[in-house]
This record gives C-alpha cells, structure tokens and sequence, in this order.
C-alpha cells in the first residue's frame, strides 16, 4: 500500500481518510517541530555559557565576601588580644 495520494485526490486504497488527514498534519508539523528542536538547541548553546559565567561570578564574589570577613574577624581577635593584655 502506497501512502501517497491518487491524481484524484482520494487516499490510497486501504487508508481512510483519518489516517490521510493524520499523515498530512504529520508531515506538515514535523518541519516545524524539528525548528522549534533547533532553535531550542541554538538558545541553550548561547544561554548556557552565559548562565554558567554569572554563576561563576557569584561564586568568586562571595569568595571574595567571605575572605574579607575572614580577615576582619582575624583584625578583630587581634584587637581583642591587644586589648586584654593592655587590661593586664
């Protein structure tokens, strides 16, 4: 059985014209979906990076947050060991 129209316009024998009609919209929707696949593919390609250096920024500025807070806390203890000897 072929599945490509008669000249007539009729569907081939043996298929009735749900499965004509499903088969039509099956061709025509692939194209499209398979666009919608790639352009989706294209997007995460150019958004991923972009998504991944932010993250990466985060991270170092909190790195950089957390290493200031270190070395307060250390100028902290040091003033405080200063100021207890100095009560001695």
């Amino acid at each position: 059985m072929s599945s490509v129209p008669s000249s007539d316009g009729k569907p081939p024998s043996g298929m009735s014209t749900a499965e004509a009609v499903l088969g039509l919209i099956a061709l025509i929707s692939l194209p499209a979906v398979a666009a919608v696949a790639a352009v989706t593919s294209w997007i995460l390609w150019l958004v991923l990076p972009v998504v991944a250096l932010a993250v990466l920024y985060l991270l170092v500025r909190i790195l950089r947050m957390l290493h200031e807070l270190q070395e307060s806390v250390d100028q902290l203890e040091r003033r405080l060991d200063r100021f207890d000897r100095d009560e001695q």
